[in-house]
């Protein structure tokens, strides 16, 4: 909550509030509206995808949960820097509906490296595509996109190692192991050795089921850049809301994939600051000054905090009533 009122108070303390409201209330709310709706879809097919990779693992949880573990992964990845919560919050309610916690972790995993390896090729695709339209506003935020670019690159290829190599993961926790036990931060190396043993057993068989179903990875793709064109869809709807003409669903499509891209590795809860910054650099060209604020704050109170609010409400709405069917309802 700091974090996100010093941004919106560096970003608005010189802005002509009346104006910027008086375009706000303007806004036409139908599409709006339609820019929230395609975000909430973004976020259920999420929940397809994981309910395709773990019904591939033997695993049988229903659509409606798996939508559930979606709204939880987008809650907490937007409270958590670099959106580090989410899948561990994601594998610990799926544990606690008795899903495997090692095929979640598999599902998981390969769901975030083809998210990943889609933004980037969304990404280069796009910006290849209207190179001439993109280039004068990417040179603002270039070594922002290069240290973005290379940091998921390799995020991407640490994910595809614990994948496909996962032997080697089971020879680092040892050595890691090896390493505690000697500064004697860890007594019963015997004990843990043979947890971590048990766990990447069930890891490495639930590897080499995906690996032998490449049609899986192929309906993610697919799948992903639907979910990925939705995200990038929204601050179109924005501009259409704001009775503006002149660009295109593809140059704003284009634009949000590289802001995406941009402020994707930055390592700050849901990008706050830095995705509100970026996109006042990039997208001043597709809107007029007495409109960028204001798509600013539609685009992102649509993207991400209505969401976010959203996927809070579920998450407490469903915490609640698991207590109270357990009875541990206090009044």
């Amino acid at each position: 909550m700091l974090l996100i009122g010093a941004t919106f108070y560096f970003l608005l303390r010189k802005a002509p509030l009346k104006e910027m409201a008086a375009a706000i209330l303007q806004a036409n709310v139908s599409y709006l509206l339609l820019g929230f709706s395609i975000m909430v879809i973004y976020v259920i097919l999420e929940g397809v995808c994981i309910k395709a990779t773990m019904h591939r693992m033997g695993e049988r949880p229903s659509i409606l949960r798996c939508i559930g573990y979606a709204f939880v992964g987008f809650y907490f990845s937007g409270i958590t820097p670099s959106a580090s919560g989410g899948q561990p919050a994601q594998i610990y309610f799926m544990a606690k509906d008795r899903c495997n916690v090692s095929h979640s972790m598999i599902a998981l995993l390969l769901i975030s490296s083809v998210y990943q390896i889609s933004m980037l090729i969304y990404g280069v695709f796009m910006y290849a595509l209207q190179y001439h339209f993109l280039a004068q506003s990417v040179v603002q935020i270039k070594w922002l996109l290069l240290l973005s670019t290379a940091i998921n690159i390799i995020c991407v290829m640490l994910i595809l190692l614990a994948l496909f190599f996962p032997k080697r993961l089971r020879e680092c926790s040892h050595t890691i192991l090896k390493g505690l036990y000697y500064i004697k931060a860890c007594k019963k190396i015997n004990v843990w050795q043979g947890k971590m043993d048990k766990l990447f057993s069930e890891y490495e068989a639930g590897a080499m089921y995906i690996r032998n179903h490449p049609l899986l990875i192929g309906k993610l793709f697919i799948i992903t850049m639907i979910r990925l064109t939705l995200l990038y869809l929204v601050p179109f709807f924005v501009y259409l809301s704001l009775g503006l003409k002149g660009h295109t669903a593809l140059q704003m499509v284009a634009m949000q994939a590289i802001l995406t891209v941009a402020v994707s590795a930055l390592p700050l809860p849901g990008s706050v600051g830095v995705s509100e910054s970026v996109f006042l650099l990039l997208f001043g060209m597709l809107f007029t000054p007495s409109f960028l604020l204001p798509a600013m704050l539609l685009t992102r109170g649509i993207s991400f905090y209505a969401v976010l609010l959203l996927s809070g409400g579920i998450f407490s709405l469903s915490s609640g009533l698991k207590l109270y069917k357990q009875k541990e309802w206090v009044v």
